[in-house]
């Protein structure tokens, strides 16, 4: 049975029902099928009367709301197992009024988490149903069964559901819980009919629903975890070492006799970008080259917490590694270390150590590559400067060179990753040497001659000249952009040197290369300059029963996708049913969407799926696929598409109004500027959209439009090599 949410087109699963036999005492209840834990411990005819005074005592103060007393029995030795009639533990009652004190002390008694009063609830249930989100998080952190259900067959979420507790259902998602409701009646009224609480609770399942694959796939993980204040831990999976802070800020939470009470709850998770609410918010030099991290804290006294966290990427030497959030002033990288692993081959990694604010209890950050130029200041006297993003090069500056005094720009773009993706041969790599991009700051240039010597990093065949490309367009796209300048090499090969009178961007390679492919060398500085890279997508599937089988998209570098190909082919997956697509350029962090056609679905409906390609891990996604109509054939097609923006010039109208539209979807109009004209940004998901502006003389203005659906190709699936192989 499913039921569909108000007008989504998300379809999400209900709960199966359970018996409902009650007992006053328990003892003829029938536990809810699939029940994973849950105990009751019961008082032993053994207890002394004494001790069972102190249990019903301890009940008491606990439902009085005194805490202190309650502590004070617990230090006697109070029975913290001890039950009332309606099998409430003093657990019970300490989450039901949200006492997280009480509850760590409880636990330090050895207090069940899980123990079952008479209606088979918990006291994480009784903590959801109450709103008390801290207590949900010191249950589940002391190990409470979060899918639990009572006798009902309700969940900690579907009673927070229920009760309106909306930051309760967002800890339980946060922590992973499956989506998973008997009843969906009250969300199926009228949108307008409902309340700012259900519309935000919905808003919350929906996207959590929207995570699933990412649970399953590993693309989300997360840990939770109890930490004191000079405590070291580490989480494997997330690659993360939270390190006890020892500044003299902490030394004061210790007490006289020397009792840590500086500890608190710590939730760190670990996601894709493409299942994240952040924001594209770095600038046009910046890429992001981790995923996204978020730690959350509860009973929290420190202001700093410091991390180390480990990063599959390494950096180039002119490029810096930047913390990122939508919070400006979340922290500080400490330092960059960088190790390289020998194993069959060498794997390069760096560890950023990072100090991070905790004065929220909500921290999400990332990790960007930011390229920046660096700065020199020009004057009259001769110099010569010795770019630090690239050490062997010079810059030899003459006296009287300039007028007048300025500033110099000058960035380094390396040129590794794109030399990797091109066919090595004899005749040497495509490019010999990095990018250089020289300007300054009031456009000056250079009334006598400049002599620059660049390193050549790449590999050069014996007594083959190089020459220099240079050109002086902001983005160059054409062979005819490029002027090919002589160049001498030094004695020992390892270095170009060129002289020039007007400052551009420069790079090296071999006369025999442009001679003979002129336009792949261009194409290679073109794709170093916009930082883009060559990659196809690739899909396989195999058969996980009759009716479903698994199918695995990944997009790869084009020089790596046999490698991935026969990987994925030791997973069980078909070679026979591979299909590949063409070779396409992207930038690191582009996003795409891939849509289902035909006779095949997914098994939870989604009819569309994000992927953001990212140059340092794996960007695959794994789908269930079924049939959607038994009787017809097994075919169907896998569409890409992309974001892409484009230049459109939009007509005025003398309303005030313009409208913009395509074949495609616009996603969004950003940046439209006009002298009659303020700057604004719309949100659009009509296929054509009318906006309102102020009055304006022009007849037309151009703007820059985000489109969406722009198709790239479509891998298309069918009967014959599906059905090859036995599953």
């Amino acid at each position: 049975m499913s039921t569909k949410v108000i007008d989504t087109d998300v379809t999400l699963k209900t709960a199966p029902s359970v018996s409902r036999t009650k007992s006053h005492y328990g003892a003829n209840r029938v536990r809810p099928k699939n029940e994973l834990t849950g105990f009751k411990i019961v008082v032993t005819p053994t207890d002394t009367k004494e001790f069972n005074r102190m249990g019903i005592q301890l009940l008491q103060v606990i439902r009085n709301g005194n805490v202190k007393q309650a502590l004070k029995l617990l230090c006697q030795n109070a029975d913290v197992s001890f039950c009332d009639q309606a099998g409430w533990s003093a657990m019970h009652h300490a989450a039901c009024n949200g006492f997280v004190e009480l509850i760590i002390q409880l636990r330090e008694k050895e207090a069940s988490v899980d123990a079952l009063d008479c209606s088979n609830e918990t006291p994480l249930h009784k903590a959801s149903r109450k709103g008390h989100a801290e207590a949900v998080i010191v249950l589940i952190t002391f190990g409470a069964e979060i899918s639990a259900v009572n006798s009902n067959g309700e969940t900690a979420l579907e009673i927070a559901v229920k009760a309106g507790q909306t930051t309760v259902v967002e800890t339980l998602c946060m922590l992973g819980v499956e989506v998973l409701l008997q009843d969906w009646s009250w969300s199926m009224i009228d949108e307008n009919e409902l309340s700012k609480k259900q519309k935000k609770i919905i808003e919350i399942l929906l996207k959590q629903h929207s995570r699933s694959s990412g649970y399953a796939q590993k693309s989300i993980l997360f840990e939770v975890f109890y930490l004191k204040a000079r405590e070291n831990k580490y989480l494997e999976n997330l690659g993360v070492n939270f390190i006890g802070n020892d500044e003299a800020d902490d030394k004061k939470n210790i007490d006289n006799n020397g009792t840590d009470d500086d500890g608190f709850f710590l939730f760190c998770g670990k996601m894709k970008s493409e299942y994240s609410d952040v924001t594209d918010s770095h600038k046009d030099n910046t890429e992001i080259v981790s995923d996204i991290y978020e730690c959350r804290l509860w009973c929290n006294k420190r202001k700093t917490l410091r991390l180390n966290v480990r990063l599959e990427t390494v950096l180039a030497s002119s490029e810096n590694l930047i913390l990122m959030s939508s919070n400006e002033k979340i922290g500080r990288i400490d330092c960059i270390d960088k190790f390289t692993e020998h194993k069959n081959q060498s794997k390069h990694y760096s560890v950023v150590h990072v100090t991070i604010s905790v004065k929220k209890t909500s921290v999400v950050f990332y990790f960007g590559k930011k390229i920046e130029p660096e700065k020199f200041s020009i004057g009259s006297e001769a110099v010569t400067l010795k770019p630090k993003g690239e050490p062997e090069a010079e810059i030899s500056i003459p006296k009287g060179s300039f007028e007048s005094e300025g500033q110099m720009f000058l960035q380094i773009v390396d040129t590794k990753e794109v030399n990797e993706e091109e066919k090595e041969d004899e005749s040497g790599d495509m490019l010999t040497t990095n990018i250089v991009d020289i300007s300054m700051t009031d456009g000056q240039q250079p009334k006598q001659e400049i002599g620059i010597k660049i390193p050549i990093h790449h590999k050069l065949s014996e007594d083959n000249a190089v020459v220099i490309l240079a050109t002086s367009c902001d983005a160059p796209c054409s062979v005819d952009d490029w002027e090919v300048m002589e160049a001498e090499m030094d004695k020992s090969g390892k270095s170009a040197t060129f002289r020039i009178r007007h400052f551009s961007i420069y790079a090296g390679s071999s006369k025999e290369k442009v001679k003979t492919d002129l336009p792949g060398v261009v194409d290679a500085l073109e794709r170093s300059i916009n930082r883009q890279r060559k990659i196809e997508f690739i899909l396989l599937t195999k058969w996980v029963n009759a009716d479903t089988l698994l199918l695995v998209i990944e997009g790869t570098a084009a020089r790596k996708s046999d490698n991935r190909i026969k990987y994925w082919a030791r997973q069980g997956y078909n070679e026979k049913s591979l299909k590949r697509s063409k070779e396409s350029r992207v930038k690191n962090g582009q996003r795409f969407m891939f849509t289902l056609f035909g006779n095949l679905v997914e098994v939870s409906r989604e009819e569309s799926f994000a992927l953001t390609y990212q140059n340092n891990r794996d960007n695959f996604l794994m789908f269930n696929i079924c049939l959607d109509d038994p009787n017809k054939p097994f075919t169907g097609e896998v569409q890409i598409s992309f974001e892409k923006e484009v230049e459109l010039t939009i007509p005025l109208k003398k309303s005030g109004l313009f409208s913009c539209g395509s074949a495609q979807r616009v996603k969004k109009v950003t940046n439209i500027e006009h002298e009659s004209l303020q700057t604004i940004s719309y949100e659009v998901i009509k296929t054509k959209a009318t906006f309102c502006l102020p009055y304006a003389m022009a007849t037309s203005l151009t703007a820059v439009v985000k489109m969406s659906q722009v198709t790239l190709g479509s891998l298309f699936l069918d009967e014959e090599k599906l059905t090859e192989e036995d599953f």
